[in-house]
């Protein structure tokens, strides 16, 4: 199944296309963003998933919790 890319382009609303993915050696996914209409592009970066343990968060109310000592 494919995820459908829904960011938008800043300057005319259409749906950008992701034309390069390349991960660094830190483990960082870049991408090369482009408007096929405008050409407006951009690179965006996705860091690591990071498992975080239930003790280092702290629930204030339904969808609201707070992370304890992060240290990136």
């Amino acid at each position: 199944m494919k995820i459908k890319n829904k960011i938008l382009c800043p300057e005319c609303q259409i749906p950008l296309s992701i034309i390069k993915t390349c991960l660094t050696e830190k483990k960082i996914r870049l991408r090369r963003r482009v408007c096929p209409a405008c050409k407006f592009g951009y690179w965006s970066m996705q860091y690591p998933e990071v498992v975080i343990p239930d003790k280092r968060i702290k629930y204030n109310r339904k969808w609201s919790v707070t992370l304890l000592d992060y240290t990136p």
